[in-house]
């Protein structure tokens, strides 16, 4: 992945009373690779690129289970991400997004389950840079990501 938004992530939930949990995820990428574009068959170059950046997404949500195996675990929450790609150019942006998930619980097993259901990732506002070689940095006024997606994970409670 390019974006922290569709890495994957690594949650952790605190139910602070019967039902209500509270929570969040962490999320960290970084990828590197080499990139080559062609016109009519003669190369333009190579190009080294890199991406990091990491999420942090606070949350909390509301359990309610229809019976011993199935239930909701609807869920919202603020996420924030932060990503840094350089391929020529160096482009640095900050996201922050409200995100709200609507799971479906599982429960095959005392103590473990899976949840899967759909993930909204609503830009709230983001800014940015842009660099390229030793040039005056560029401001960027408003960075916005949207994420449409399908979450699924395992969960387990002691």
């Amino acid at each position: 992945p390019t974006s922290p938004f569709v890495a994957p992530r690594l949650g952790f939930d605190y139910f602070v009373v019967d039902s209500v949990s509270i929570g969040g995820s962490l999320a960290y990428i970084n990828n590197s690779g080499d990139s080559e574009t062609t016109t009519n068959g003669v190369s333009n170059g190579k190009v080294d690129e890199t991406t990091t950046g990491f999420l942090f997404a606070p949350r909390a949500g509301y359990a309610f289970m229809f019976s011993e195996a199935v239930g909701i675990w609807p869920r919202g929450g603020f996420t924030y991400v932060s990503a840094n790609t350089k391929d020529g150019v160096e482009t640095s942006s900050h996201v922050f997004a409200l995100t709200l998930e609507a799971m479906l619980a599982i429960v095959p097993a005392p103590h473990a389950g899976f949840t899967v259901g759909p993930t909204l990732d609503l830009p709230l506002f983001g800014s940015g840079e842009r660099k390229q070689n030793n040039q005056a940095s560029v401001d960027i006024d408003s960075v916005k990501i949207t994420t449409i997606g399908l979450q699924a994970g395992v969960f387990v409670w002691f």
